[in-house]
């Protein structure tokens, strides 16, 4: 009678400790999946603001282009002279873009990472 039990014993204790194994792969999973989200969420919000900055760019670039040639020159002078500022752009985003971007994402994406919320503390 004791034997029977000790194994009964023994067999919830294995069934207790899978079904705690199993509730810890799935907060596991579900800490992941909202991790996840917030990475997606993250990289959407910068791709939509990065779209929306680029059409308001172009509008005002077209928007001096035609000021500038209606009043002091020609089109073609006004489409150099913005030619000329993205230029200036690009090459300052080049130089900067370890300060301007990498370091941000970087930070970013490990906040969002290794985030310490109340719900993670076990």
């Amino acid at each position: 009678m004791a034997n029977q039990s000790i194994v009964d014993t023994f067999g919830e204790l294995n069934a207790a400790t899978k079904k705690y194994i199993q509730a810890h792969i799935d907060l596991f999973k579900v800490r992941m999946l909202e991790k996840l989200i917030r990475i997606g969420t993250y990289f959407f919000s910068a791709f939509t603001l990065i779209i929306a900055m680029a059409f308001i760019l172009i509008s005002l670039t077209f928007a001096f282009t035609f000021w500038y040639g209606s009043n002091y020159g020609t089109l073609s002078e006004g489409f150099l002279i913005s030619a000329g500022f993205y230029l200036v752009l690009a090459i300052f985003l080049y130089a900067f873009r370890k300060q301007l971007f990498t370091n941000n994402i970087i930070k970013n994406m490990a906040n969002i990472l290794f985030s310490d919320d109340e719900d993670d503390k076990l």
